[in-house]
């Protein structure tokens, strides 16, 4: 998980042409477009910068604009105030380059409490939208993306009411909770806690290698993980977190020598992470050609 990069799209952006204007879009707000009261709202933000001069965060500007309507929010603007928060920089006190020329950059995990305080806060609908302001060409702001907040009930309220914030511990949550919405955002939690830093797509291989010499890790997949990690894909295929799952199940399976279940998983991740897909479509095959694979 990027943190430091989750706050990106509170940075004031600064065009020194008007030839291209700059946009962002919303890709993703909410898990299936709804979130549970209480529970945080993540979103993916696209930003673009189609013109042929980079763009900067200059020194000590004020920060970027979301803009969020609800119930008792109608048209409230949020900002967030401090020196180049979420840039990543090092030195927030000089202005550097922050997207550039051509290039687009995908911001993942933003949480939207996080940057307008007290947002989603009633049930009921809700819409968001985020503004980026420039020199040359001032404000430009996406399209309303729109997010249910519902009041949790039945088994979804006591998954919220049981979940173990600040505990590392999450197998009986999970064996107990993991096919609920809820679940996905601890389900992946555990994993990262149990497979170490992400890899990246093109170490998807020398993932598997590393676990396959996990033995808490082997133990946890064959006894309750790559159950609950299937059921919960199976009963909310649309979920934020559900790339990163498949991820993780296509490890399972490769570890266990099951190319029929890697390829599955591969096809899935096709349309959101061709990249990934590949990597481990390239595994299934080494699989079925040497048959059983020493990790």
């Amino acid at each position: 998980m990027n943190t430091a990069l989750s706050f990106d799209v509170l940075a004031v952006l600064v065009l020194s042409t008007s030839a291209a204007i700059p946009s962002a879009t919303i890709q993703a707000l909410g898990d299936e477009g709804h979130v549970y009261l209480g529970q945080p709202a993540y979103a993916d933000v696209l930003f673009v910068n189609p013109g042929d001069v980079d763009i900067s965060v200059e020194a000590g500007a004020p920060v970027g604009i979301w803009e969020v309507e609800g119930p008792g929010w109608n048209g409230q603007k949020c900002r967030e105030e401090g020196e180049g928060v979420g840039t990543g920089f090092s030195d927030p006190s000089i202005s550097q380059t922050w997207l550039r020329a051509g290039e687009q950059r995908l911001v993942r995990e933003i949480i939207v409490q996080s940057v307008c305080t007290g947002a989603l806060s009633r049930p009921g609908l809700w819409r968001v939208r985020i503004g980026i302001r420039t020199a040359a060409t001032g404000t430009t702001v996406s399209e309303w993306k729109a997010i249910t907040v519902i009041d949790p009930t039945g088994r979804e309220a006591q998954a919220i009411s049981a979940f173990p914030n600040g505990s590392i511990d999450f197998t009986e949550y999970l064996k107990k909770f993991g096919d609920t919405a809820v679940a996905g955002k601890l389900l992946r939690r555990q994993d990262e806690v149990e497979e170490g830093p992400a890899q990246g797509s093109s170490m998807f291989a020398q993932r598997v290698s590393r676990l396959a010499k996990n033995q808490a890790w082997l133990q946890s997949a064959k006894s309750w993980r790559l159950q609950t990690t299937e059921r919960f894909l199976s009963r909310h295929p649309q979920s934020y977190f559900a790339a990163d799952l498949q991820v993780s199940l296509a490890a399972m399976y490769a570890v266990m020598g099951d190319p029929k279940g890697v390829e599955r998983v591969a096809r899935a991740l096709q349309r959101t992470r061709p990249d990934e897909a590949s990597a481990i479509l390239g595994v299934a095959e080494r699989l079925r050609a040497q048959g059983a694979v020493t990790w």
